[in-house]
């Protein structure tokens, strides 16, 4: 799953929605309760997403 989500973010890198926003922001809060060392990287990579995006 964390390879996913971070994966899916070249893709998301153009779209300005607020959904897919919110929706990356979920997954990131979701993962933050995984204690695997992948799962904390890509809950930095995605809060670098959603920070850049201006999202939550």
């Amino acid at each position: 799953m964390t390879a996913e989500a971070v994966g899916s973010l070249t893709h998301l890198e153009e779209v300005e929605s607020g959904r897919v926003n919110r929706r990356v922001a979920e997954v990131r809060d979701l993962l933050r309760s995984v204690k695997a060392v992948s799962a904390r990287d890509a809950v930095d990579e995605l809060s670098e997403f959603t920070r850049s995006k201006g999202a939550v």
